[in-house]
């Protein structure tokens, strides 16, 4: 059997058990997640870069493929389809992440203003990376578990999570 034979009976295959689970057959749904579930999982790894988050948006992913089956209309291969699911999962996970860092970050920053005990304070309750102060241009306060600030004293120089490297 030829590749291009091989491809066509998993797009067959696929077909059926899309149609069968649109029909609200849940086994069917399953044997698709089975059969998609490591190529999402790389997408996701790939575009968030933490395997914890990427198992989450995984998951995220197939809720919401299930969610939208009734709309999936076959112009187009189901991992097609569910490629497009994962991207936008992963792209509205990242929103909401950099929603909550900036709301920690506003609430921190908002806390400590004026006031050296709380900025001290503030530094205490995490070892985590900083944030970038709007006002001073430099990383002055904690954000613990936040991954991925620059520290724009350092010319945009990634901040550690563990050991916060760029104190």
């Amino acid at each position: 059997m030829s590749e291009g034979e091989d491809v066509g009976q998993v797009r067959a295959q696929c077909s059926a058990l899309v149609a069968r689970a649109q029909g609200g057959d849940m086994e069917a749904f399953d044997e698709l997640y089975r059969l998609h579930r490591d190529k999402v999982y790389s997408l996701c790894l790939n575009l968030c870069g933490d395997r914890e988050r990427a198992q989450d948006l995984l998951q995220e992913t197939f809720v919401r493929g299930w969610r939208g089956l009734q709309g999936f209309r076959g112009q187009s291969a189901f991992s097609t389809w569910l490629h497009r699911v994962a991207v936008n999962v992963c792209r509205d996970g990242e929103r909401r992440r950099r929603t909550q860092v900036g709301e920690a970050h506003a609430g921190i920053e908002q806390d400590s203003v004026g006031a050296p005990e709380a900025r001290a304070s503030a530094r205490r309750r995490g070892a985590g990376a900083r944030a970038v102060s709007h006002d001073r241009g430099g990383c002055i306060l904690p954000l613990p578990g936040v991954r991925g600030c620059r520290d724009a004293a350092r010319g945009g120089e990634d901040v550690s999570v563990a050991g916060n490297a760029a104190s």
